[in-house]
């Protein structure tokens, strides 16, 4: 261990390290934890949730990573991909919705929700429409649980969510 060179203070370093670790043990016993506190604060300074000490131990072997398509992976910030318009869609007089009055009363529907993802639905309107400043009148919301919001926007009926 004196390969380092012939520095005196150096080699009183490692030499009165040797003695702690040989008359005290437990310093390596401190060692490991203070090694994986650190460790996973690193990981989290940069995004990364680390589970533990067994997690930083088995890292090593890793080889592959298999995400899920439920969002294990993401940036934290919902987006809205694909807007899909539902073909039974229609006025009071029986014509068909037109896209801008859609997206108007979506809008509104989903600015009353509380829904995590409701804000992305929000923002992809407000960027769709022609006037993403005007607000219609919402009455009635009710958020139902696992499907979506139903309410009453500008007097139409309004369901928002996954298909019944």
């Amino acid at each position: 261990w004196r390969s380092q060179g012939t520095d005196a203070f150096l080699f009183s370093l490692l030499f009165a390290i040797s003695v702690v670790v040989i008359a005290c043990p437990c310093a390596l016993g401190l060692a490991t934890p203070t090694a994986v506190m650190v460790g996973t604060g690193v990981g989290a300074t940069h995004g990364i949730l680390i589970k533990g000490g067994e997690a930083l131990e088995m890292a090593h072997r890793v080889t592959a990573i298999a995400f899920d398509k439920t969002g294990t992976l993401t940036r934290g910030r919902p987006c809205v991909e694909v807007f899909e318009e539902h073909a039974m869609l229609a006025n009071a007089g029986g014509a068909a919705l037109d896209r801008e009055r859609l997206l108007a009363l979506v809008k509104a529907a989903e600015a009353s929700s509380e829904h995590p993802l409701a804000g992305a639905v929000v923002a992809y309107c407000q960027r769709e429409l022609a006037e993403p400043g005007k607000q219609l009148p919402v009455a009635g919301f009710e958020a139902v649980v696992g499907r979506g919001v139903r309410c009453a926007v500008d007097g139409a009926r309004v369901l928002v969510g996954s298909p019944a």
